[in-house]
């Protein structure tokens, strides 16, 4: 709980979205989550290697009247909040001593937005872009 209120209270308190790279996979998830917000549905209108929980919570926020930046910010804060109890379940189930709190962190460390020029927007579509490439040409 510590990491998501310090990583996600550092990045919601910079007043804004700040974009270093990635900016063609922040244009990506922006085109989406606007058509989302207007009533369309990925698989359904327009196609997206992602599933639709990937970008519901910006969608969410975004029609309840937060502005995008914040929006994006403020859903991975609450992915963070949601995969907290979870997380702590599973690593006091099946790790112990400082494996548990190893796994805790790792895992509380990667929905929370970290600096805003560090945001990993759009890494998730790459893989998938990817994978699918790689699939298409009998790789693995």
């Amino acid at each position: 709980a510590l990491v998501i209120a310090i990583l996600g209270g550092v990045a919601v308190t910079k007043g804004g979205f700040y974009i270093a790279k990635h900016e063609g996979d922040t244009l990506h998830l922006l085109q989406i989550v606007f058509r989302m917000a207007d009533g369309e549905m990925p698989h359904l209108d327009f196609m997206t290697p992602i599933g639709i929980f990937s970008f519901w919570p910006i969608v969410m926020l975004l029609n309840q009247g937060f502005g995008v930046g914040q929006a994006i910010l403020w859903s991975q804060v609450l992915v963070a909040v949601a995969l907290l109890a979870p997380t702590a379940w599973l690593a006091l189930s099946r790790f112990n001593g400082y494996v548990a709190y190893g796994f805790g962190l790792v895992v509380m460390v990667l929905p929370p937005p970290r600096l805003p020029q560090h945001s990993p927007i759009g890494l998730a579509r790459s893989r998938c872009r990817r994978r699918h490439i790689r699939q298409s040409r009998g790789q693995r």
